[in-house]
């Protein structure tokens, strides 16, 4: 069992490595990772897994002997083309539509017609927070919130804590005791005061660049049940596991890289996965 890195490192020397060559079957994750042209490939896995699928198709070609490639993968939108790179013949493919989810999953779009993304994310916050009661009922069922950018939800999560606070309930999201989390911020301190002030009051935030005992102590809280709201960046959408009753994705544009002028739309496969978090545990 390897990373795809590990794997990478493991079978580049594979005419020098009998045990690789004896290889028969090679069962492959996350290939959803593959090509991915959002957060996804921040994180090397999908350049790393397809050299080293590549290298094993290469291997086998050259010393005819036959390996089985199997490939898992979460929501993808080219599936026929990831079953066809892979060598898997038609009758090999098995892609499930969303109707074959566990938990059946219903999508509702809502349009902002305001240019400007920091004006529009403002834009979003009283209907995230009226989704989420409406959905989820307060003190109920977990909802993930999506942001562009570290900026918008840091201001989404706080912006939900206000919401709370003008209508008279500001730990409305809380659903664990105050002790629950200060046990978990002494364990994992927490030194952004904002970041503090929300999960006080049942709402917490990650994004890619945070620190390890910050985003501990969201994530820990939120997978505990202490928090009802988790808000994410669209960079931190990969490397987050959790699932909930409602995903909100506020915005589907992010800034380009530095220097660059204007916005650019999510990638599909980020979109699939966010949108996957919905009822992935099963949970509604």
């Amino acid at each position: 069992v390897a990373t795809p890195d590990r794997f990478d490192a493991l079978t580049r020397r594979w005419k020098a490595r009998r045990g690789v060559q004896a290889l028969t079957l090679v069962i492959a994750d996350d290939l959803h990772t593959l090509g991915a042209g959002g957060a996804g490939a921040a994180s090397g896995a999908g350049p790393a897994l397809e050299v080293g699928l590549s290298r094993m198709r290469y291997m086998s070609a050259t010393t005819g002997r036959p390996v089985r490639l199997v490939g898992l993968a979460a929501c993808v939108a080219n599936a026929a083309d990831l079953g066809e790179w892979l060598g898997a013949p038609p009758r090999a493919l098995f892609a499930f539509p969303p109707g074959a989810r566990p938990v059946p999953l219903a999508v509702h779009i809502q349009g902002f017609d305001i240019g400007s993304m920091d004006a529009r994310a403002r834009a979003m916050g009283r209907p995230t927070y009226a989704a989420i009661l409406r959905v989820c009922g307060p003190g109920g069922d977990p909802a993930l919130v999506f942001a562009p950018t570290r900026r918008a939800a840091r201001l989404a999560a706080l912006d939900l804590v206000t919401a709370a606070a003008g209508e008279g309930d500001p730990a409305r999201f809380l659903l664990g005791s105050p002790a629950d989390v200060d046990g978990v911020l002494a364990a994992h301190p927490v030194s952004d005061p904002a970041l503090a002030h929300a999960l006080a009051h049942g709402v917490g935030y990650v994004y890619e660049g945070q620190t390890p005992s910050e985003r501990a102590a969201a994530d820990a809280l939120f997978r505990a049940g202490a928090l009802q709201v988790l808000v994410a960046s669209a960079g931190a959408a990969w490397s987050l596991s959790a699932a909930a009753k409602l995903v909100v994705i506020a915005g589907t544009q992010a800034h380009e890289a530095a220097g660059a002028v204007g916005a650019a739309d999510y990638p599909v496969a980020d979109l699939l996965h966010m949108v996957g978090r919905a009822g992935a545990a099963g949970r509604g």
